[in-house]
């Protein structure tokens, strides 16, 4: 079965090794940077909650407020991606658990297995 692309925004971090963004792990809770790059696909890897997108360009510019705003070189790229079947996505609890959360109160949130970066537009 051919997979099924669809187009979003991706909100990456811009460091000198190239765009980044969280991932939390279910096995252990930890987060950590997950790479990306332009023209690059992206595989969520076992363990990791899907990957965050948003649907609209509105949506992600917004979300950069709520991700420590322009201070932690925020970007927004044009991407193509692979819808997942998960509906939430892990953080790691102030005990050390795990919990999943729909990301509801994030509007134009989607959630995905692969992406890949199409270029930078915000």
């Amino acid at each position: 079965m051919e997979k099924k692309w669809l187009e979003g925004y991706k909100v990456v971090q811009w460091v000198g090794i190239g765009y980044v963004s969280f991932v939390c792990n279910s096995l252990d809770g930890s987060l950590r940077y997950k790479r990306y790059g332009i023209d690059k696909v992206t595989k969520r890897t076992h363990g990791d909650g899907p990957l965050a997108v948003f649907v609209k360009l509105e949506d992600a510019v917004a979300f950069i407020s709520l991700a420590g705003g322009p201070s932690y070189d925020n970007r927004v790229c044009l991407c193509r991606y692979v819808k997942s079947k998960n509906s939430t996505y892990w953080q790691k609890t102030k005990d050390g658990g795990q919990t999943s959360t729909s990301g509801a109160g994030v509007a134009g949130k989607a959630f995905a297995d692969e992406v890949e970066l199409l270029e930078e537009v915000a």
